[in-house]
């Protein structure tokens, strides 16, 4: 797959377990701080949720 390639985050949840590996809620919250975009690579999400997964719990 094209990592330049950007996907809508509708596209991105419904195939959230095949892409990413992990449930849409997930990506709900690593991008939840992230600027709002209309389209995202699946890097940048890749990216976001290692950031978010590696977040101290207060």
């Amino acid at each position: 797959m094209n990592s330049k390639a950007e996907f809508s985050l509708d596209e991105i949840c419904q195939n959230s377990k095949e892409l990413l590996g992990v449930y849409p809620e997930v990506i709900y919250g690593a991008l939840f701080t992230c600027d709002k975009k209309e389209k995202y690579s699946l890097g940048e999400v890749s990216q976001a949720i290692d950031e978010f997964l590696k977040k101290e719990v207060r």
